[in-house]
């Protein structure tokens, strides 16, 4: 194939066409002998079709159209942010972002642990976590429960937004295209009325006695404090004040039995009250407790069934979202509901 201003010089600057002009015609700009027109027009064909097969590749698949279109919106401001292409930074310095990001302590502990699993299971696969691919992260997560699956990956995600920060954002793509399993809706498990009488019980006379373990118990079933909150513990006349997750402070009602054992009860140090979430798991363990968190379980259904309205139950456990607190509302059965039933059979047998 030869261009117009070559074809030009090679035929000179006579206008009249010569015998080997007539051989010639243009196509799209660009003078192709008549005997190559057939193959020339053939590959131009095969090329348009290319490009429209390539435009119509998608990145990967959604369910709904529309959140197919943000997801790959957002890989693709990733991809021209991304403008480092050598190694990565090293996980020390996610550790510092968390901590000039003010996370909560627990909240740092849980990430860490979180990566670590990841990095173990990048070292299986010999790469390392910044080069995990979707069908990796998803084999791993297979074996996870939903809850641990969703923890896991929200983990991962802090790690690749902090990569994305400094231009590496190929965990932040590969991470988009997870999808987050549900977490089925279970029914809080509480006390009954009678283990609830028992372990107050319980509770008050180890508090009588000195003991911290009373006061774990009483403040986690009577003040419905997250296991992990007791070594916050700040108090007034009549009220406890804790730090819960995300640095929220919040306070809430306090018996009088146990406002005298936190007066009266060592502190801090060694043997005081204001202890590790393992230290006081470890301990009630030793006393025959189990399922701690059913404590806070018991403290906020026994509010909700005795008229307390659920925003204020939220308030009380330090829920930021009320989606959370609701689910103590299927805790409660409907009244009346088999009286019906028994006037329906009495009106159909006089039917």
């Amino acid at each position: 194939m030869l261009s117009k201003s070559i074809f030009g010089k090679l035929l000179g600057k006579n206008k009249t066409k010569s015998h080997e002009e007539k051989d010639f015609e243009i196509i799209n700009g660009v003078f192709i002998k008549k005997s190559e027109t057939s193959n020339f027009e053939k590959n131009m064909e095969e090329i348009q079709k290319s490009e429209k097969t390539e435009k119509s590749k998608s990145i990967f698949y959604e369910q709904r159209e529309d959140t197919k279109e943000l997801i790959e919106e957002k890989i693709e401001i990733a991809k021209d942010e991304n403008k480092n292409s050598g190694r990565p930074p090293k996980l020390d310095g996610f550790y510092l972002y968390l901590r000039a990001s003010k996370k909560a302590v627990r909240t740092i502990t849980e990430y860490k642990n979180d990566i670590k699993l990841w990095n173990e299971w990048a070292g299986k696969k010999n790469k390392s976590i910044y080069s995990l691919k979707l069908k990796e992260i998803e084999e791993y997560l297979a074996s996870q429960s939903s809850s641990a699956a969703r923890r896991k990956i929200s983990s991962l995600k802090e790690v690749g937004r902090w990569y994305l920060r400094d231009g590496y954002s190929s965990l932040y793509i590969e991470l988009e295209k997870v999808i987050r399993p549900k977490l089925g809706q279970r029914i809080p498990k509480a006390k009954t009325e009678l283990e609830y009488e028992v372990i107050l019980e319980m509770a008050k006379k180890l508090v009588g006695e000195n003991q911290r373990e009373g006061l774990w118990i009483g403040l986690m079933v009577n003040c419905g404090l997250r296991i992990s909150e007791i070594k916050t513990v700040e108090h007034g006349d009549n009220w406890v004040q804790v730090i819960g997750k995300g640095n929220k402070e919040r306070r809430v009602p306090c018996p009088e039995w146990i406002m005298e054992g936190l007066k009266l009860i060592k502190k801090d140090g060694e043997g005081g009250y204001r202890s590790t979430r393992q230290v006081i798991d470890r301990g009630l363990r030793a006393m025959g407790y189990s399922k701690l968190h059913s404590l806070r379980h018991t403290y906020a259904t026994r509010l909700y069934h005795n008229g307390l309205e659920l925003d204020d139950v939220q308030t009380l456990l330090g829920h930021s979202s009320i989606a959370t607190t609701q689910i103590y509302a299927k805790t409660k059965i409907v009244e009346n509901v088999l009286d019906r039933l028994e006037v329906r059979k009495k009106v159909e047998k006089e039917g």
